[in-house]
């Protein structure tokens, strides 16, 4: 009876040791191959203790590094919402690519359901984005939103981006206020709480905090 009963024990002890070292490469390799249809991945760590969590879609801590991605926003908003088991999350793209413009040196983070995450845009890739006649510039503001000044020909017009209802919203200043916004990301997955901006000599950077939506 003791003898059976430590084999049973011995026998547990394996499974819960192999499940530790099994389970969260397993799940590494499911988030590499997931995330490999968007982009080149670099490195994928999951940590979750006891890794018996990951059966039931849990972990502790994601960790993702990638060279590149290309993902449009619902796309991103859809990735996000499948983060909702990892209590943190943090992952790094060197390049992604929205549509035509490309976001350089994005970095996501999030802690439970509470995201922030930042993103450069170089001069030459917002001028490249757009067409050929039309100029834009990031503009230094106190508020700390992004503003952009578009020029086409002798008009001119800035534009501001800033956090409205849950979404990102790009509208114009002044005179030009009254025609109206226009909505650039808004998913019921993702609510986007506060949006900043740093201006720099070759562009700016982009910051925006959120949480996932229950």
């Amino acid at each position: 009876m003791l003898r059976a009963a430590l084999a049973f024990l011995a026998l547990v002890v394996a499974v819960l040791v192999g499940g530790q070292i099994v389970l969260p490469r397993m799940a590494e390799r499911r988030i590499t191959r997931d995330l490999a249809a968007t982009g080149k991945v670099r490195h994928v760590s999951v940590e979750a203790h006891p890794a018996l969590k990951l059966l039931f879609e849990r972990a502790d801590r994601v960790e993702v590094d990638m060279a590149e991605a290309r993902a449009g926003t619902g796309k991103v908003a859809k990735l996000l919402r499948r983060t909702s088991g990892a209590r943190r999350l943090d992952a790094r793209v060197d390049v992604v690519r929205v549509g035509p413009l490309q976001l350089r040196g994005v970095a996501l983070h999030k802690d439970h359901d509470e995201l922030s995450g930042e993103a450069s845009v170089t001069n030459g890739d917002l001028a490249a984005a757009l067409p050929r006649q039309l100029a834009v510039r990031p503009v230094e503001d106190p508020s700390g939103e992004l503003v952009l000044e578009a020029a086409a020909g002798p008009l001119s017009v800035r534009a501001r981006l800033a956090a409205r209802d849950g979404a990102l919203v790009i509208a114009p200043e002044g005179l030009l206020g009254g025609l109206g916004s226009l909505t650039v990301f808004k998913d019921a997955r993702v609510k986007v709480n506060r949006v900043g901006s740093h201006v720099g000599a070759d562009g700016f950077t982009l910051t925006a905090a959120g949480r996932l939506a229950s």
